[in-house]
């Protein structure tokens, strides 16, 4: 592992068969509030550094205080002896490197079997709307046996609308077989205007599903709060803008906005809520 891996704990004892959850951490937080809720709730802390050097460009690199720093990707671990947890910026180059040293370090020294990869997509739909889960699966016998949780919509990962381009958790999928592994990819939707404000009831809508597939006990009741409070805010805002609330109802009845209009949508919530937080 040397160069490749910085320990900064000592690796935790899995069982034979364990679980690494990914939660893919750029400009998603709905992804990155459901894995918050799991730190709290498993203690959570990280053991293992990869090395970011490969990966990255040099315009992926972050200056503070001149101190030049790359994406961090970080393994975690808990109070769960199954359950290990990967939080990483998308690696922008040498996917197959990258993914193949993840593999092969979680399967060898982890005893990790199965990876799930938690992710988020922009849709025209309403806040209002329940939050869709989409679900690919690595092979016919994974998803046979997640069948039971009655998670979202299956669909085989290479026809994927969610991957018509090159999409790293179906790169993950295609390899999985080399290293004896099975991968299980969770999208959830999230309403296209709400990417300037962030989206709870996605963030529930993932946790959720991982509450059901792993028994965690995860208190989802955390979300509520935030959730009214940004229904009551865009509430405010379509009572003092008539083109605010005609975009809205009409992307609630399933009507389609312009391009023009979407944006407009977007920059009015984006300076409204600049305004008031």
């Amino acid at each position: 592992m040397r160069n490749k891996f910085i320990q900064l704990a000592d690796l935790p004892s899995m069982k034979k068969a364990s679980s690494l959850l990914i939660f893919w951490n750029e400009n998603m937080e709905e992804m990155l509030s459901t894995f918050a809720l799991m730190t709290d709730l498993l203690s959570l802390k990280p053991f293992m550094l990869m090395n970011p050097v490969k990966y990255h460009p040099i315009d992926g690199v972050v200056v503070t205080d001149n101190v030049a720093s790359l994406p961090e990707i970080a393994f975690w671990k808990g109070t769960r002896n199954d359950l290990v947890f990967l939080t990483a910026a998308q690696p922008q180059l040498e996917w197959h490197d990258f993914l193949t040293e993840l593999m092969s370090f979680s399967s060898s020294v982890l005893n990790v079997k199965t990876i799930y990869t938690a992710g988020s997509f922009y849709k025209s739909i309403s806040h209002k709307d329940p939050r869709e889960l989409t679900v690919t699966y690595s092979s016919p016998r994974i998803k046979e046996k997640m069948a039971r949780f009655s998670l979202g919509k299956n669909i085989d990962f290479s026809a994927s609308p969610l991957i018509q381009r090159p999409s790293i958790s179906a790169y993950l999928s295609w390899l999985c077989g080399r290293f004896d592994l099975e991968s299980v990819n969770c999208w959830v939707s999230v309403p296209f205007y709400l990417s300037v404000t962030g989206d709870r009831m996605s963030s529930r809508t993932m946790a959720s599903a991982f509450d059901k597939i792993f028994n965690l006990g995860l208190d989802l009741s955390t979300y509520d709060g935030e959730i009214n409070k940004l229904y009551l805010d865009l509430e405010s805002l379509s009572a003092s803008s008539v083109d605010v609330a005609d975009m809205l109802e009409r992307i609630y009845e399933g009507d389609v906005i312009t391009d023009e209009e979407s944006q407009l949508l977007i920059n009015e919530i984006r300076d409204y809520f600049l305004k008031i937080n």
